[in-house]
């Protein structure tokens, strides 16, 4: 007869609810460095370069830098000419508590949402300018940092994950 002893210890024993779990943070830890580096770069000049954004005419320009209102129900303009900013109180919303959501439906899949609370953003269905699409675009070269911080992160958390997991030894007949 001859008796056979598996042993697992490390990566091998952290299981898939594991995966799951340091697969949920690492892109949680992404999108947070999305919201703390990239998006603040939505409501700066440099937008209209760096993520392509719709030019704005001159009289939507000339309205924000005099400082008028949109209407009567809306405040006046803060009197600045920036892109994504609807008398600054949108930058403000959008910029003041990051609302992250990271699922792991599974071991493998990991999805990252961040939330802006910026009621302004919705306004103007069918107009020429998406202030949505504008503020969720990625730079080309943002892509890959937000693919390091993930790997980074995850590879870091399994380690760890690893270091402290317990040996698993299997008995086979």
């Amino acid at each position: 007869m001859i008796r056979v002893q598996i042993t697992k210890s490390g990566i091998a024993t952290i299981g898939k609810r594991g995966f799951q779990e340091i697969g949920r943070k690492a892109i949680e830890a992404s999108v947070r460095y999305w919201w703390e580096h990239f998006l603040p770069l939505h409501f700066k000049n440099i937008a209209y370069l760096r993520y392509n954004y719709s030019q704005r005419d001159d009289g939507y320009n000339a309205m924000k830098r005099a400082r008028r209102s949109w209407g009567k129900d809306n405040p006046p303009a803060i009197g600045e000419v920036k892109p994504l900013v609807f008398g600054g109180r949108s930058r403000e919303r959008a910029l003041s508590s990051p609302n992250i959501k990271a699922k792991a439906p599974n071991y493998t899949t990991y999805v990252g949402q961040a939330i802006i609370n910026a009621p302004a953003f919705n306004f103007g269905k069918g107009k020429t300018i998406d202030m949505r699409d504008e503020v969720t675009r990625l730079n080309p070269t943002e892509v890959p940092q937000l693919e390091r911080i993930f790997t980074r992160t995850w590879n870091s958390l399994a380690r760890a994950a690893g270091l402290r997991a317990t040996r698993q030894t299997k008995v086979a007949a």
